[in-house]
């Protein structure tokens, strides 16, 4: 029963569901044109760009989590002093290229 329940989670996460949106006709007009310049649908224009922006987003709220012992190993590590970089020092020491 309970894999039945599970099977039907999966089913109903992959089943496609109707989205209303309210635009106006410039805007409809944008999408379109971007769509066709895709050799695309609409709605495939819209779901594409959609998706991308929902994963960045969702990427940028990233959550992990640690044991205590790794907690301990990344605070170490974001406490440590920074190595010191010789390319960088002379890079800085560079007058800029605006100022030459």
């Amino acid at each position: 029963m309970v894999a039945g329940a599970a099977a039907r989670g999966a089913a109903d996460k992959n089943e496609a569901v109707k989205i209303q949106l309210r635009a106006t006709k410039m805007v409809r007009d944008k999408i379109d044109k971007a769509a066709a310049a895709k050799n695309v649908t609409r709605t495939e224009f819209m779901l594409s760009a959609a998706t991308a922006a929902a994963e960045e987003a969702l990427l940028d709220q990233c959550l992990f989590s640690l044991d205590a012992e790794k907690w301990e190993q990344f605070q170490t590590a974001l406490n440590a002093p920074i190595p010191k970089a010789a390319a960088l020092k002379a890079l800085l020491r560079k007058k800029p290229a605006w100022e030459r």
